[in-house]
């Protein structure tokens, strides 16, 4: 390649030649005065006459670097991708993390239906719609929280069928709609009771029903109503019968009553403040074995009427233990087991419950205040020859207890 002097005729060639170590002194004092005078005065590009050849420049790279140079853009794109692995791993790492914490936060709330509950926009309104008092006869709204509501209708009450016993029994029917905006079990919201004489009158097993009906039985579809059926034993066939379905906050209430006609055949729905007054216990007469004192003030008197051996469906021998019981300064129905439990001891065993009716429901009945009721326990013996121990108790703290012998059905 050959370059050409703007101020010299004669042909520069690009042989390289070594930079002389020492300029003359009319070179150096041009390139001086070059260098400090005014552009627009002086052109970049002027060279003194006398100025010797440029000295030729050395290429930038060599040709081992210029390859270099051409490989640099490959060469920093695989670097940029190396980099970018770590990032990415972080990023995995950190979702990861993200996704866990989701799930346990989704587990610990109770599931995607509480991650639901938070987004309706019914959940605070049915919530304070909850803690507000309201009675309604035959049909009303029940709320909850969660975003969970019903509408309930106690729709009739007729003389059922006897039980396996032979006792005569009342069939009652009501229907539950679903006001949430997703499928529940009725009885996450609804809690029914069915009474005579203030008392709660417990469920019957009848031949064909199985409890298929009941508010625990399946979930209702959003906007949905399903009927729900079940049977009762009665106390007897002159008292009104009376049924309230409440939130479980005790403030919502749907409430109906039906008398017997004189047939005792048919029952008719009457109004609910013309359900008598149930008799009130003679507190003065009642003769109690203990008592329960609630911090609230609630107290529960106590005694034990009976223990006896009678057989179960299977013909094997039951101790059985009858406690008379009421309760002072409460406004809702309650149950002997809420405030004190009842267990048996044979030896160095305690014996399993079993349940005289064939079912668990004389055990939960509930009563009003002031109200005489009874419980029945019944616990499997090992053998018929050595002694049961009794205890009824309250907070861990024996409050009762009574030996009974099995083979002569004393109690010591």
């Amino acid at each position: 390649m050959t370059t050409t002097s703007t101020h010299s005729r004669e042909p520069i060639t690009s042989t390289p030649a070594k930079t002389p170590k020492n300029y003359p002194a009319t070179w150096t004092a041009s390139m001086h005065n070059a260098k400090h005078t005014n552009s627009s005065a002086t052109p970049n590009n002027s060279r003194h006459p006398n100025a010797p050849p440029t000295p030729p420049q050395e290429p930038r790279h060599t040709p081992q670097q210029a390859l270099v140079n051409r490989q640099t853009p490959i060469s920093r794109t695989t670097r940029t991708r190396k980099s970018r692995i770590p990032i990415i791993i972080i990023a995995i790492a950190v979702l990861t993390i993200i996704a866990m914490n989701l799930v346990g936060t989704i587990v610990s709330h109770g599931g995607l239906d509480s991650i639901a509950d938070r987004l309706d926009p019914n959940t605070e309104k049915y919530e304070q719609l909850s803690e507000q008092k309201t009675i309604n006869e035959t049909s009303g709204n029940l709320y909850s929280y969660g975003g969970m509501a019903l509408t309930v209708t106690i729709k009739n009450m007729e003389v059922g069928p006897t039980d396996i016993n032979g006792q005569p029994t009342v069939k009652v029917t009501y229907g539950c709609r679903n006001l949430s905006r997703r499928a529940i079990y009725p009885n996450a919201v609804a809690d029914s009771i069915v009474t005579q004489n203030g008392v709660e009158l417990r469920k019957a097993v009848v031949t064909g029903y199985n409890g298929n009906l009941d508010l625990a039985s399946k979930k209702i579809k959003s906007g949905e109503t399903s009927e729900k059926v079940s049977y009762h034993v009665l106390s007897d066939m002159q008292t009104p019968i009376a049924m309230q379905v409440s939130n479980f906050r005790h403030k919502n209430l749907v409430r109906s009553a039906f008398a017997f006609d004189g047939s005792n055949e048919t029952l008719t729905r009457i109004d609910y403040s013309d359900v008598p007054e149930a008799p009130k216990v003679d507190k003065a007469a009642f003769v109690e074995d203990g008592r329960v004192e609630e911090l609230n003030g609630t107290i529960l008197h106590f005694r034990l009427d009976s223990l006896e051996i009678q057989q179960n469906d299977e013909d094997e021998p039951l101790m059985v233990a009858r406690i008379s019981w009421y309760l002072e300064n409460t406004s809702t129905y309650e149950t002997f087991s809420y405030h004190a439990s009842v267990n048996a001891r044979q030896g160095t065993e305690t014996l399993d419950q079993d349940y005289l009716y064939g079912d668990d429901s004389s055990l939960i009945l509930r009563a009003q205040a002031d109200v005489l009721a009874t419980s029945i326990y019944a616990y499997e013996l090992d053998d018929e020859r050595t002694s049961v121990k009794l205890t009824i108790e309250g907070d861990d703290t024996v409050l009762f207890e009574k030996d009974f012998e099995p083979s002569s059905g004393t109690v010591v």
